[in-house]
């Protein structure tokens, strides 16, 4: 990253927190060292923990980092007035692309924390709420979109479906699944689960 060693200003503090989130998204917080951390972010160790406290809570700010940025980058696609199906595809494929950028592949959350998730209770609290963030952003969509064509239970189950479909979008993004293909698999999926012929998708 080639921030200058030393305390950074502020406006670094935000290009280390990114380069945290990074290293942490590639390898695990167990995997990951303080010197991989330290050569990732370009600051020398006092100054890390300066600026960020102890690795658990580096990686407790990189999950914070990961939510935030995710959600400002696919909360828009949700809200851009298309059909139902348009603004999920535009979704999916946003989430596709953040999930394929760079080294680091999948979710910080959905693919790296669930492994830490069952024995550090911070890091689960943290993934169920953003879980239940991206049902609770993907539930008021469908409802918008189906209030006078389908029940509460088919919104519910449908919701969850549409969900199941971004986790399982970070784990093949996290096995290497080229962009394209995971592109063209969504189209697939969404076009039986959200059919643009006139047919309900509930049922």
């Amino acid at each position: 990253m080639n921030v200058r060693r030393g305390r950074p200003p502020a406006y670094q503090k935000e290009l280390a927190l990114s380069a945290l989130t990074e290293t942490f998204r590639l390898n695990g917080y167990v995997a990951t060292s303080l010197d991989a951390l330290v050569s990732a972010t370009g600051m020398n160790r006092p100054s890390l923990f300066a600026a960020f406290g102890n690795k658990h809570s580096m990686y407790l700010a990189a999950l914070d980092h990961f939510r935030d940025t995710v959600r400002s980058r696919l909360q828009p696609e949700l809200e851009a007035g298309r059909s139902l199906s348009e603004d999920m595809t535009a979704f999916y494929e946003c989430a596709i692309e953040h999930y394929c950028e760079g080294n680091a592949l999948g979710c910080l959350l959905l693919s790296t924390a669930l492994s830490d998730a069952p024995n550090d209770s911070e890091v689960r609290d943290r993934l169920r709420q953003s879980v239940n963030e991206i049902e609770a952003a993907i539930g008021q969509r469908v409802k918008r979109a189906l209030a006078k064509e389908c029940d509460e239970e088919s919104h519910h189950y449908l919701t969850k479906i549409l969900l199941s479909q971004l986790i399982a979008l970070s784990a093949q993004a996290r096995m290497g699944i080229p962009e394209e293909q995971l592109r063209h698999s969504i189209r697939l999926v969404l076009s039986a689960i959200l059919p643009s012929d006139g047919r309900t998708p509930c049922g």
